[in-house]
């Protein structure tokens, strides 16, 4: 995983081969946590009658509906940050698993959104925006497969 994710600072890319973590516009939560739960909430207000659980260090909640879940999503990021050129960058790749742990298909995403205005609050924005369009992706998918 991104290490950026696991900073309570925001992450600012310096050019291809630096980023910098700042010190004083720091997140409420991790990255890492803010973006499960956010993915959480928007799969489940995209997917209405899909079960979404979080998978925490490598384990699905157990639960009888666990047990019966169709797929599992798995998301790798590897940029969450402001960009070179005034925008937000939000890179990865998702994975979808069958019942099976058989790999269905892997996506990757590469979104970069501008952002409508300078410093902390339209970073934040930005980010926002290009994290809904990766979820937006991922269910279309999902639903495709019903």
């Amino acid at each position: 995983m991104y290490a950026g994710l696991n900073e309570p600072g925001m992450v600012q890319r310096l050019d291809n081969y630096r980023a910098r973590a700042a010190t004083w516009h720091q997140w409420a939560i991790l990255p890492s946590d803010m973006l499960e739960s956010a993915t959480a909430n928007l799969l489940s207000q995209q997917l209405s009658g899909w079960l979404i659980l979080i998978e925490k260090d490598g384990d699905i909640p157990q639960t009888e509906s666990a047990e019966k879940a169709s797929y599992a999503v798995r998301i790798f990021v590897e940029r969450f940050n402001g960009g070179l050129n005034g925008d937000a960058e939000v890179v990865g790749s998702w994975s979808l698993y069958n019942a099976d742990q058989q790999l269905v298909i892997k996506n990757t995403f590469n979104k970069s959104v501008p952002l409508k205005q300078d410093g902390y609050a339209g970073l934040t924005q930005a980010l926002q925006v290009a994290w809904t369009e990766v979820s937006d992706d991922i269910a279309r998918y999902l639903l495709s497969r019903q």
